[in-house]
């Protein structure tokens, strides 16, 4: 089961391990017990994204080049 953030309004963030159909409903907060919103973050980038500038064709467009599933550049 995979790990979900949740943001308690009077506790702050929490993880909690759930399952996939379970992800968007209010967590407990183990704290305080009210209920938690989830927290939906973008992913971080990870380095090598530098190096897509120097494929820069000079007119604004990029030459022929390949992401990585989910890079997010290109959303």
């Amino acid at each position: 089961m995979p790990t979900y953030d949740y943001a308690c309004a009077r506790c702050g963030t929490f993880a909690e391990l759930r399952r996939i159909a379970d992800r968007d409903r209010a967590a407990d907060c183990p704290k305080c017990g009210n209920a938690a919103t989830r927290v939906i973050a973008a992913s971080p980038h990870v380095g090598g994204m530098g190096s897509l500038h120097a494929r820069e064709t000079g007119d604004g467009r990029y030459a022929r080049m390949r992401h990585a599933a989910g890079c997010g550049c290109c959303v």
